[in-house]
C-alpha cells in the first residue's frame, strides 16, 4: 500500500525517482558551537570513557531491505557502513525520512 501511495504522490507532483536511487546527506559540522564531551562508564571494563561528539545526531534502524546503502565520508574517502544485527539479517540505517512538498 505504501508503494502505491508513493507512486501516486510522485505522479501528482510530476517527479521522477532516478532508476538507481536518491541520495540524502547528512554532515557533522565539526565547528565548536556543535561539539560536545560525553563520559561514561563502559558496561564490560566498569573504566570511565570519554568521547567527542558532533552534531547533529541522529537515530538509526535496521531494516531488511538490503536495497538500501548507507556510506560515510571521513579522511577524503566513501566507505561503506556495514553495521548488521545479531543475526546478520538487517542492515543499520539511519532513521530519517524524505518529505515531498507541492508549493
Amino acid at each position: 500500500m505504501r508503494f502505491i501511495l508513493l507512486i501516486f504522490l510522485l505522479l501528482a507532483l510530476n517527479l521522477k525517482i532516478p532508476e538507481n536511487g536518491i541520495f540524502i546527506g547528512v554532515e557533522w559540522l565539526f565547528v565548536p558551537y556543535n561539539w560536545c564531551r560525553n563520559t561514561f562508564e563502559h558496561p564490560i571494563t566498569k573504566k570511565k570513557m570519554v568521547e567527542d561528539r558532533f552534531a547533529p545526531t541522529f537515530g538509526a534502524v535496521y531494516n531488511k531491505n538490503q536495497n538500501l546503502k548507507t556510506v560515510v565520508y571521513g579522511m577524503g574517502e566513501w566507505t561503506d557502513f556495514k553495521v548488521k544485527s545479531k543475526d546478520n539479517s538487517e542492515n543499520l540505517i539511519p532513521a530519517i525520512s524524505l518529505k515531498l512538498l507541492k508549493e
